[in-house]
């Protein structure tokens, strides 16, 4: 772990200060946590030739990634949510807890919509799909600043419209974002088939979640929970099929 972080280089960026003279400014300092040494490696490799970014350390558990908070003093922490050896989110939430001043960003493979709602509400500042190119890659984490929250475009419209609906009230404040999706593909009318294409889901998962909404609302058919929902406030959308 320390020998990946040792073997990168440690240049540093060049401004001018307001005499007009020369200064160092720090690179950003990246500490990776991911469980997968072969893409971390290859990262840091990408990042290596990056003046302006320097990966300080690499971590594959969460204890180690808590340890190179105060080992390495990282600006931002570069981490897959999918990691096996804990629950990524509240790794999230623990780092900032510890330094509230680091960027957290995601790179992970999944786009499922309840996970990066979860992880904006735990203060993550962007969320980038392992799928992005390289370049988009150093584009989001070279100009994150406190305050920020990128999501790819593919994912910014599911994830607004689950926060905004699941900060209603009443019965339908307990459904995760993705039943709130399921209940109003229901309200539009859509088979279980039509729900899994338009939300890119199989039919059982479909069905795992319809299932999870009629529990949870206390109702015992579609019909039932369709009139709840509709009750609540949600109407039939024109949401894109295709």
């Amino acid at each position: 772990m320390e020998a990946l972080a040792a073997s990168l280089p440690t240049s540093l960026g060049r401004v001018a200060d307001q005499r007009g003279e020369p200064r160092e400014r720090a690179a950003r300092r990246i500490l990776l946590v991911d469980d997968q040494p072969l893409f971390a490696e290859a990262l840091a490799t990408v990042l290596a030739d990056q003046p302006d970014l320097k990966v300080v350390g690499y971590a594959r558990t969460c204890g180690e990634a808590l340890a190179g908070l105060n080992t390495w003093h990282p600006d931002l922490l570069l981490l897959d949510v999918e990691i096996r050896t804990c629950d990524g989110l509240d790794l999230v939430s623990r780092v900032l807890d510890c330094v509230p001043t680091v960027l957290v960003a995601v790179l992970t493979e999944t786009e499922d919509v309840d996970v990066v709602v979860e992880a904006l509400r735990r203060g993550v500042a962007a969320w980038i799909p392992k799928s992005e190119p390289v370049s988009h890659l150093l584009g989001v984490i070279r100009g994150l600043k406190p305050g920020d929250c990128y999501l790819p475009p593919r994912l910014l419209g599911h994830a607004v419209r689950a926060l905004v609906t699941t900060g209603q009230d009443g019965p339908l404040a307990i459904l995760t974002p993705r039943e709130h999706e399921v209940l109003q593909c229901m309200v539009d009318g859509s088979g279980r088939d039509e729900v899994a294409a338009r939300l890119y889901l199989s039919p059982n998962t479909v069905r795992t979640h319809t299932q999870n909404v009629l529990a949870k609302l206390g109702v015992h058919s579609v019909v039932e929970a369709v009139a709840l929902g509709m009750r609540c406030g949600l109407r039939p959308s024109t949401i894109d099929r295709s």
